[in-house]
């Protein structure tokens, strides 16, 4: 074996090292940085570990070159044996009633995807008309919707959709890349990310973003309370966009597919629609019963997990039924806690202020700030860590903009759920790995969501929450 010259070797090695690791490397060292810092300031200590914790934290999350649940394990760990806050504090993330939405979520989309629910549904409602492209375009983003009521988790979304959408390019003769095939996969797989923003259930960054509310400020996000809010300028709004963008940007005349399903539904998929039915309407209403949308995806779960009721196979838990993502968002919702212990969102928030000058006469000039302030912040730490940072600050932030407390966080909900590049969701990664769609086809179709986002959403949310009371 030919050993490689020093030069060779040395540059070829750095060459292999991805752009991911030396940002997750530049952010331990800086967290390493802080963290020496702290030991010669008895003050500001505190403050300076938790600032190094959080880079870390948001490093390797944004970068992923470890897995979620390792590094949320860290997060805890550092946290204990740092002494950066008490352990009620570092753990405060579980008590959270977001969190057991997520794990109730886990267990019903498991359920759903085992027993080929949300499939079925799908290749129902596409068999009931004469698909042409156009059809299949807003037909696929109405089910995506659809799925994102009943299904809580988007990735298991994505990867029931799409199958049925690559099956349809197919049948329609739309070659693998070309525009048609493209058009389909999209409208699959944003249809099924970007709108479903408008239901708290249905996106983790959603969760998070609740959980970090109820953690921070003891307020509790109802489900219809949160539908309500978001469901013009994010769900109505960018479904209709993302439509006409696809129509715009990938029309292609196809064959027609004509072939009616005659496939029926199981008797396990029946009892199990009938369990998520009857969730979805609790959440709905629960407005006026007061039961915690966690609670009522709990109670399915149980029912779900049930050994008589046979809903899901019962080896599922420990098989199929994927718990990472819970320490992954407990970890995210204790570091909101901590920051909140040791003055971070005072320190962030006054920083944050030096740089944003608010309108004292215009709402609506401080509601576009608040957005693309959101946007920025998602940039460089990803959609589901971007509300540990926000949601902290939101005090702050309203006193400034004179905007309420309210208003300010489902402002923040409408900018950092507008991606702007895959890698700040891990959902939009998962597409781009189970069809043939070029980068630079999501790149422009989210970006371009996006502005619409900021130049129609955001007048939209202004309108309507204003005749809400909400400004």
């Amino acid at each position: 074996m030919r050993t490689p010259t020093a030069k060779g070797g040395f540059f070829a090695s750095l060459r292999q090292i991805r752009g991911a690791t030396l940002i997750a490397a530049a952010g331990a060292g800086l967290a390493l940085y802080l963290l020496v810092l702290s030991l010669g300031d008895g003050t500001g200590a505190d403050q300076l570990k938790t600032w190094a914790l959080l880079v870390l934290a948001i490093s390797l999350f944004a970068t992923h070159v470890l897995p979620e649940h390792v590094t949320a394990l860290t997060v805890f760990l550092l946290a204990l044996l740092g002494d950066i806050a008490p352990a009620d504090v570092v753990f405060s993330g579980f008590e959270v009633g977001a969190l057991w939405l997520l794990f109730s979520g886990i267990i019903i989309g498991a359920a759903a995807q085992e027993a080929g629910l949300g499939a079925f549904i799908a290749r129902r409602i596409l068999s009931l008309w004469r698909m042409t492209y156009t059809r299949a375009v807003v037909l696929l983003i109405v089910i995506a919707l659809v799925l994102g009521l009943i299904v809580p988790a988007t990735i298991p979304r994505i990867i029931l959709l799409m199958p049925v959408a690559l099956g349809l390019a197919e049948a329609m003769g739309f070659e693998e890349g070309g525009k048609g095939y493209t058009g389909l996969a999209l409208a699959a797989g944003l249809g099924t990310f970007l709108p479903t923003f408008a239901v708290v259930t249905a996106n983790l960054p959603a969760v998070v973003h609740v959980g970090v509310i109820e953690s921070v400020y003891g307020i509790k996000v109802s489900y219809a309370e949160f539908l309500i809010y978001q469901l013009p300028a994010v769900g109505i709004l960018r479904a209709v966009v993302l439509m006409a963008l696809l129509l715009l940007l990938f029309s292609q005349p196809g064959q027609p597919v004509t072939e009616t399903s005659r496939e029926r539904m199981t008797l396990r998929q029946f009892r199990l629609s009938i369990v998520l039915f009857g969730a979805i309407i609790f959440w709905a209403t629960d407005v006026f019963h007061g039961i915690h949308p966690a609670w009522i995806a709990m109670a399915a779960a149980v029912v779900i997990l049930w050994p008589s009721s046979r809903l899901i196979s019962p080896t599922a838990f420990r098989e199929k039924i994927d718990l990472a993502p819970v320490l992954y968002v407990a970890s995210l919702l204790s570091i909101g806690a901590i920051m909140i212990n040791n003055g971070l969102d005072a320190e962030l928030g006054d920083f944050i202020l030096g740089f944003v000058s608010f309108s004292p006469d215009s709402q609506l000039i401080n509601l576009y700030l608040l957005t693309v302030l959101s946007q920025l912040v998602c940039l460089i730490s990803t959609t589901p860590a971007a509300p540990i940072l926000l949601v902290p600050i939101a005090g702050e932030l309203g006193q400034a903009s004179e905007i309420p407390l309210m208003g300010v966080l489902m402002a923040q909900l409408v900018g950092f759920s507008s991606a702007l590049l895959p890698y700040q969701a891990p959902p939009l990664i998962v597409l781009l790995s189970l069809c043939k769609v070029r980068f630079r086809d999501v790149v422009k179709v989210i970006m371009l969501v996006a502005l619409a986002t900021l130049f129609l959403g955001v007048p939209v949310a202004y309108l309507w929450w204003g005749s809400l009371g909400l400004l």
